[in-house]
């Protein structure tokens, strides 16, 4: 579902509810009851983020489940866990046990739907997406997702997808992911038919004022580029190397290129004051990325950009067939991503002078990234990730900004790691 179509989540609450429901359980015999109890205790794990305790919880529901509609329900939530940890065969698998299960269940087809997007099976989405809103026509998310796939799968569909994210944004005003996707199905369409327009700016605008925008808010800024851009911002990007640079790169320097731009804005993610849920300081402490997006947060919305374009980087780098062009296209954007976060950072805390320095020394130090990889053993750059992190990601010393912010990145992260071992 659109994040903002979720209810506020009470993680204290949660877990306290979790206690109680385990006593339950415990007191059960019934298999049906302990069933539907560790179903209801899975999908508290999975909105806390605890994917690994959620998996076998549901597991062990569907084993004791004798309701083919519970168990569509329960192997539905599999499918969820597994889409999100971006294994998209097995999600794919469970969801069409969930529409075998139970066929008139609109939740199991939305689900369906969406691993068949994630798989790029678009035709078959859109499919399952109707089906739902057939089942039930006030699906939220399944408005939304047919109109986000029929943009997707082809220029011919661009109108119905315009027609329906317009309905969907009547419905939905205060929507941010519905403004966002109505924003760029409009936007490809006036640059598809050579007629470009106004219209889609408005629209983009429209995005910045919902909550949840922050997922969008790089791709947002790219469409608004000659209207956010500072100078100073313009001056720094222009030290970044361009596309075609990176192309004389080899893949796995172009990795190493895209990792070192997500490494430098790393400490940002610690900027989170108290918006920071549990799940998100739990990962955070262990040295890991954040799973979800932090609503309310643009900054950490957008360190996490970074490194999902550097992830993608790699995925490219690892294909059996290298696509140059969508290796460096992805690279190119870390590096964006990673200065336009900066900015965002740092304007809040310096003069306008002092943060166009601070954007052109991230900027000089991308550059020399560029310059130093060209000859440089990336097997081991490779494998020495944390010294990376913490000495060789500047060239000299590191810049009072950036020293500043991973101190304050350490002691975040050990007061997260204390707040694990009282529990």
């Amino acid at each position: 579902m659109p994040d903002s179509a979720e209810p506020p989540f009470d993680h204290r609450a949660a877990q306290s509810w979790l206690a109680v429901n385990r006593r339950q359980i415990a007191a059960q015999q019934a298999d049906a009851l302990i069933s539907r109890l560790l179903f209801e205790r899975a999908q508290i794990q999975f909105f806390l983020g605890e994917n690994d305790v959620a998996l076998p919880t549901c597991e062990r529901a569907a084993d004791l489940s004798r309701n083919r509609q519970e168990t569509s329900r329960i192997h539905a939530m599999i499918s969820r866990i597994w889409l999100e940890e971006e294994m998209q065969e097995l999600a794919l698998w469970w969801a069409m046990s969930a529409v075998d299960r139970d066929p008139e269940s609109a939740e199991a087809h939305f689900v369906l739907g969406q691993a068949q997007a994630a798989g790029d099976f678009l035709r078959s989405s859109i499919a399952s997406f109707r089906k739902v809103l057939a089942l039930e026509p006030r699906h939220q998310a399944a408005r939304l997702a047919l109109g986000v796939n029929l943009r997707l799968t082809s220029h011919h569909s661009f109108a119905e997808a315009i027609e329906v994210l317009t309905a969907y944004v009547d419905d939905w005003p205060a929507d941010s992911e519905g403004w966002y996707e109505l924003a760029r199905a409009t936007s490809l369409a006036s640059i598809l038919s050579h007629c470009p327009s106004d219209e889609a700016a408005p629209l983009f605008r429209q995005a910045r004022t919902c909550a949840g925008y922050e997922k969008h808010e790089y791709r947002i800024h790219c469409w608004l580029r000659d209207q956010d851009e500072t100078e100073a911002q313009q001056a720094a990007a222009a030290l970044l190397p361009e596309k075609e640079e990176l192309e004389l790169l080899e893949p796995r320097a172009v990795v190493a290129y895209a990792r070192r731009s997500a490494w430098r804005v790393h400490p940002l993610l610690a900027c989170v004051e108290e918006e920071a849920t549990p799940a998100y300081r739990k990962r955070v402490a262990e040295g890991l990325l954040p799973r979800r997006f932090l609503s309310g947060n643009v900054v950490a919305g957008l360190v996490m950009t970074v490194y999902r374009y550097a992830k993608q980087v790699r995925k490219e780098a690892d294909a059996v067939t290298i696509d140059l062009f969508d290796l460096t296209e992805q690279a190119e954007r870390a590096a964006d991503a990673a200065l336009y976060t900066a900015r965002l950072y740092l304007q809040d805390r310096m003069s306008p002078a002092d943060c166009g320095a601070a954007l052109r020394e991230l900027a000089q130090a991308t550059r020399d990234d560029f310059q130093m990889l060209q000859n440089c053993d990336i097997l081991q750059l490779e494998n020495d990730r944390e010294s990376c992190v913490q000495h060789c990601i500047w060239q000299g010393k590191p810049p009072a900004w950036y020293q500043s912010a991973r101190e304050h990145f350490k002691q975040t992260q050990a007061a997260w790691k204390s707040e694990l071992q009282v529990k």
